[in-house]
């Protein structure tokens, strides 16, 4: 039997069901309006029989192709619905140090994790990647093996918990040690959409590849960092009239990005279960996303940077920015009047220098304090630079610590060192010669400094990176800080 293609069918018809695939009208309303298309024995179910998926006959690759390895797994997501279930699929033989690669985001269309998403999910690994595809339907059950009862299901979800999800799911991804730790997504329909948010999210996107997805808000654009490949169907005007604001956006912060328009195609090109899947225009897709994966991940073979260099490479990122905070932990609470309380806090990657970054800390007007990040040949320093407004130092100033462990690229600790035990000592500062610091990053989403000491003492201010603020005036003394000491 000749399978049938989007040209068999009147463009009105294919308009009707793709307003009822993505819920603009339900079952009874598509068979209502498309009983006029219903014709030589042919009714308005039989048509929508036809154009829904047929997952049995379009399957690519089996579940148990010997060539690939695939498991279940649960990935946390304590900011989204707390657990998130996922197909994670590799070739076979792909184990140990030397079998990791680079890792791919695969994210469903509006129906979760059907059998169609997990063929899609093989042949990524296949192609040669770890391909790892969440279903958001999971706190729901997760794909109860229809269409129609997945996008009803689809209609419950609460939204910001299903970003997180795919969030956590990312950094399980990337944190896999069967990946490189460079990651890459791709989605389709409403998974296109995730895509393009998680771009705006996470500067520590390899690369991102939305399917016809919904654009993301040109406020949010200049927050990309991802390369993007954008893969557009030609017939698709609920997608495609957002695309000149969403260019424009591109243009203005200077996104690298290329899309690609595919004459005469259908929203759903590429899904290969229904009539709208374009053979020529699917394939030629299919290529140059794996090309594209190829170029942008390929990075992930080489050699990982020490995580002291990941780490303030992370910061330098920031330089010339500025981010409000708030206190978020000051454990025991103060005994007397609180510092922090009702003020404005404000960070400020001021200065970034080769191995150096001086960060102001800001609380409303006062700018005594700027936090000091060096390389070091074993690590990280922090010192803490406190200066009266006149510029001249306090009398505790430049104290820390170095990092005595390797750390990661998102968090650093330092003890509080040798010199600055002295200095706590002198002023009769008992309490601090057990100090530890620590600073967190989180590209995209927060900064976070900390103070803790054994007995309980927890005092942390989190910056939002989301959305810069104004820069602040110079720290007190900036111009008449001496140089530091040379680095060891």
């Amino acid at each position: 039997m000749t399978r049938k293609t989007a040209h068999d069918y009147d463009q009105e018809l294919l308009a009707l069901f793709d307003a009822y695939v993505h819920g603009d009208i339900d079952r009874r309303k598509f068979l209502a309006r498309a009983a006029k298309f219903a014709v030589g024995g042919v009714t308005a179910a039989m048509l929508l029989d036809e154009l829904s998926p047929d997952f049995v006959h379009a399957l690519v690759l089996a579940a148990d192709d010997s060539r690939l390895a695939a498991e279940r797994v649960e990935i946390p997501s304590p900011a989204g619905h707390g657990t998130v279930r996922a197909y994670f699929v590799r070739p076979s033989g792909a184990t140990g140090a030397r079998g990791r690669l680079p890792g791919v985001l695969v994210i469903h269309e509006n129906r979760g994790l059907n059998p169609h998403i997990e063929d899609v999910a093989r042949r990524f690994a296949l192609a040669g990647f770890a391909a790892l595809a969440p279903d958001a339907l999971t706190p729901l059950g997760g794909y109860p093996g229809d269409e129609d009862s997945a996008r009803a299901l689809f209609q419950k979800l609460e939204a910001e918990k299903s970003r997180a999800d795919f969030v956590a799911a990312f950094e399980w991804l990337k944190g896999s040690a069967a990946t490189t730790g460079r990651v890459g997504a791709v989605g389709f329909c409403w998974g296109g959409g995730i895509v393009n948010w998680l771009a705006t999210r996470r500067a520590d996107l390899g690369a991102a590849v939305p399917f016809y997805g919904s654009s993301p808000d040109p406020a949010e654009v200049a927050k990309i960092r991802a390369p993007l490949l954008i893969q557009s169907a030609e017939v698709d005007p609920r997608i495609n009239e957002s695309w000149p604001a969403f260019e424009a956006a591109l243009k203005a912060a200077g996104v690298a990005y290329e899309r690609h328009l595919y004459p005469g195609t259908q929203h759903g090109f590429h899904n290969d279960t229904t009539p709208r899947y374009d053979e020529a225009a699917a394939k030629l897709a299919w290529e140059r996303t794996v090309a594209f994966f190829d170029r942008h991940l390929a990075t992930a073979s080489a050699p990982q940077p020490a995580p002291a260099d990941a780490f303030l490479a992370r910061i330098e990122a920031l330089c010339d920015k500025a981010f409000a905070g708030r206190v978020v932990a000051d454990e025991p609470p103060p005994k007397g009047a609180d510092p922090f309380a009702g003020k404005a806090l404000v960070m400020h990657v001021r200065r970034c220098a080769a191995g150096r970054v001086e960060i102001p800390f800001h609380v409303d007007t006062d700018r005594s304090r700027t936090w000091i990040l060096t390389r070091t040949a074993a690590g990280l320093r922090l010192k803490h630079d406190h200066r009266h407004e006149d510029g001249s130092p306090d009398s505790v100033t430049l104290y820390g610590g170095d990092t005595s462990t390797a750390g990661s690229a998102t968090r650093q600790e330092f003890p509080v060192d040798a010199e600055s035990i002295g200095s706590f000592e002198r002023a009769g500062l008992a309490a601090s010669v057990r100090n530890v610091w620590a600073i967190e990053i989180e590209p995209g989403e927060r900064f976070v400094y900390e103070l803790a000491r054994p007995g309980g003492r927890l005092f942390r201010v989190e910056f939002d990176l989301r959305q810069p603020v104004p820069e602040p005036p110079a720290p007190w003394g900036a111009e008449a800080a001496p140089k530091p000491p040379p680095v060891p």
